[in-house]
Order: structure tokens, then sequence, then C-alpha cells
């Protein structure tokens, strides 16, 4: 496995909902044109990064997803999947919240 923060994830330091910062995606190509066997299957932490100072962040609800995509679009691949234990997205995490529903849609924005 690889630590996000090695094929160049980078965050400002909001620990808990800490946001990626602008340039990662030159610095994620990079790392996974020189570092990574292509013929291997990379397994790299999703949720966690590091702040410009080296100061471990996580970036809160969603962020393991957040970190395959990203990674995924700075690659330029067509697609990444995310394989989920429950049915879509839902209005609220439902291990807190008895009813939470499937979102029937949401926006590239929204995701």
């Amino acid at each position: 496995a690889i630590d996000s923060w090695d094929v160049g994830i980078m965050t400002d330091c909001n620990f808990g909902d800490a946001k990626l910062l602008p340039g990662y995606e030159k610095k994620v190509k990079d790392s996974f044109t020189s570092k990574i066997d292509p013929n291997v299957v990379a397994v790299v932490t999703g949720f966690i990064a590091k702040d410009p100072k080296g100061r471990i962040t996580t970036l809160g609800r969603g962020g393991s997803d957040l970190t395959a995509t990203a990674i995924g679009a700075a690659c330029g691949l067509d697609e990444v999947q995310v394989w989920k234990d429950v049915d879509g997205i839902l209005t609220a995490d439902p291990r807190l919240v008895n009813n939470a529903l499937p979102v029937k849609s949401v926006s590239y924005e929204e995701a």
C-alpha cells in the first residue's frame, strides 16, 4: 500500500474536513507515471492526506471516495469504480439515522 501523500495528495490544514489543494493533479500524475509499475494494482490509502507543513489531515465523510476519484481524474481515467456497502448516496449516514433515504440524483459537483 502507498500513502496518499506519497502520490501527491495534499490538503489544507482543516483536520476532519480538509480540502484538496490546487496543483495536486500534476503531482499525482507524475507519481503514477514515474513511481508505480503500470502492471501492478496500486493500493493507495484514502481519507487521509497531509497539509503543506506535513501534518496528517482527514478529508471527512466521503474522503476515501474523494481520494479515489481525485487520483482517477488526475491520471485521466475514463472511469473510477467505488464499491460501497449502501445502495447509492443517502440523505444521512445510515449508521446514525435509521430512516436515511436514497437521493434520486446528484450533480457532479454535489457528488
